[in-house]
């Protein structure tokens, strides 16, 4: 088997040969030291730290993405819908699994 040319053909690097090691964890964005990066990123383009980002809450949420209070009875449109009880967790099957993988 031919070795692919990394250089002009990057579909191959979705298959990497064997012996290649892809290495996802690397670069400014690496989980171990992103912080640091980021704020020596920001030091050396003279950007400010971002505020932090406020939850936005589900009622808020919800009237983004569906365009409608999510409070609002659907059929009538008048009313306004409210908690009446919760409802318990189901409990946690205990049984034997339902089927074993081939060993």
């Amino acid at each position: 088997m031919s070795q692919p040319n990394l250089a002009t053909d990057p579909k191959d690097l979705l298959i990497v040969p064997k012996s290649f090691m892809r290495i996802r964890h690397y670069g400014l964005l690496a989980n171990r030291h992103r912080a640091e990066h980021l704020d020596a990123c920001r030091a050396a383009l003279d950007a400010p730290t971002p505020a932090p980002a406020e939850p936005e809450t589900v009622e808020a949420f919800l009237s983004r993405v569906l365009g409608t209070d999510a409070n609002r009875c659907p059929h009538c449109g008048q009313g306004r819908l409210r908690p009446v009880s919760l409802l318990p967790p189901l409990p946690r099957a205990t049984g034997p699994p339902l089927f074993r993988w081939a060993a």
